[in-house]
């Protein structure tokens, strides 16, 4: 017979064999020496008995072992192709992602999913295990092994998971098809809104200065600030953990650059600050200003650092000038 039929191991019908031709010799001889004292019984050694069945089917069993041939499963040599398996569609597939939970208590949480379109019973046998690779927003890569087509985003089937945060989740899934060659299946993205803002949110866009050497400095705030909040602000302003306010002269009263530097503040003023801050904010509206503060002189001539401070009566909202992280406070 042809392949894929081939013959039993040799040793193993020899075994048998060799098995059976001991049992019928021993058997004969046993009973050759028991009926050859009998009175008046003729025994013929080579006269089947019930005893001799045995002994004669394993021969038998062995000889056929030996001289016919067997079925087995198709053997593929060492160093041979893989047969082909079949093509993954990443069009049926479908990589989905289920949020739960809010930032504000901490509960944030994400499942991964992988779903096949259109949804057919029983596709989970098409693989013989899953697994999940999840990138998160700071590139950091979390990967769940062997894990159910609805994962948790949690340290039980992501040991490397970390705690949810606002950005863009991918997630790849790949399956095992035959004895161990995994395929890619799909991917997906999901983005993680952060949460809604509140409250007053207020930046420093620029400053305008007016130099008095030896005198003082005159700062123009350029401001924004926006509401988040569903109701009318009214707004109040302030400075603090800043560079030394100007005092006025340590001399003379009527020192004429302080006199002129308290001069040109007035009407700097007048003209920006008094007409230029808000005061009161609409739900989601967002104004611009401009705060004149006064600074004792910096002999080093560096633009001074402040927190700029506009509160609702309620809580405070700081702002910092962009520089403010890169120098060192003054004094």
């Amino acid at each position: 017979m042809r392949y894929p039929f081939r013959r039993p191991d040799p040793i193993h019908g020899w075994g048998m064999v060799a098995l059976g031709a001991a049992g019928v010799i021993g058997l004969t001889q046993e009973l050759t020496a028991l009926h050859a004292s009998s009175a008046g019984h003729a025994f013929r050694w080579w006269w089947p008995t019930n005893w001799m069945a045995v002994p004669v089917a394993i021969l038998v069993a062995g000889v056929i072992m030996l001289v016919l041939p067997a079925h087995r499963e198709r053997e593929i040599p060492a160093g041979a192709q893989q047969p082909a398996l079949p093509p993954v569609n990443p069009a049926e597939w479908k990589a989905i992602c289920e949020e739960s939970g809010e930032f504000a208590d901490g509960s944030k949480a994400l499942v991964f999913g992988l779903r096949r379109v259109p949804d057919t019973p029983g596709w989970l046998r098409d693989f013989g295990a899953l697994h999940c690779t999840v990138t998160g927003p700071d590139g950091y890569t979390a990967e769940a092994m062997d894990c159910p087509p609805w994962c948790p985003y949690t340290a039980r089937y992501f040991p490397a998971a970390r705690e949810v945060a606002p950005g863009r989740y991918r997630s790849a899934w790949r399956g095992r098809m035959g004895q161990d060659t995994w395929v890619d299946i799909t991917s997906g993205e999901h983005e993680v809104m952060p949460p809604p803002k509140t409250g007053l949110e207020v930046g420093i866009d620029g400053q305008d200065p007016t130099p008095f050497p030896g005198v003082g400095l005159i700062l123009e705030i350029k401001f924004h600030v926006a509401n988040h909040d569903l109701m009318e602000h009214r707004l109040s302003y302030g400075l603090r953990d800043g560079a030394p306010p100007y005092h006025g002269p340590h001399g003379a009263a009527d020192d004429p650059e302080h006199a002129r530097f308290r001069q040109q503040f007035g009407a700097i003023w007048e003209r920006r600050g008094r007409n230029q801050r808000p005061e009161t904010i609409a739900p989601g509206e967002t104004l611009r200003g401009i705060y004149v503060a006064d600074f004792g002189w910096d002999p080093v001539h560096r633009l001074p650092l402040y927190t700029l401070v506009i509160s609702d009566g309620r809580r405070d909202f700081p702002a910092r000038p962009a520089y403010a992280d890169d120098e060192p406070a003054a004094g």
